[in-house]
């Protein structure tokens, strides 16, 4: 396999395993959304009430969300990324 040929493999499979994901805060108050369950990977988002937010990560990934109600976040949701895919 040449060089090319090995980089469009490894960037085929790179997209393949990333989608584009929607999460929508429904509730009155601010929410923090994480994504910490893969390997090198950290993120982490302040969501306004109403606030629709649009990312793209790895099908594995799954969201934690917290509810900023009070002063102390409580985690209230996990949500896995394939059920938050757009199509």
């Amino acid at each position: 396999m040449n060089i090319n040929s090995q980089i469009t493999k490894n960037i085929t499979n790179e997209l393949e395993e990333k989608t584009l994901c929607a999460y929508q805060n429904l509730s009155s108050h601010w929410q923090i959304v994480k994504i910490t369950n893969l390997p090198n990977y950290y993120w982490e988002k302040a969501v306004l009430p109403g606030q629709k937010i649009i990312f793209i990560t790895s099908i594995k990934a799954i969201l934690k969300i917290f509810s900023a109600e009070n002063i102390t976040a409580v985690l209230i949701d996990n949500i896995p990324c394939h059920q938050l895919k757009i199509n």
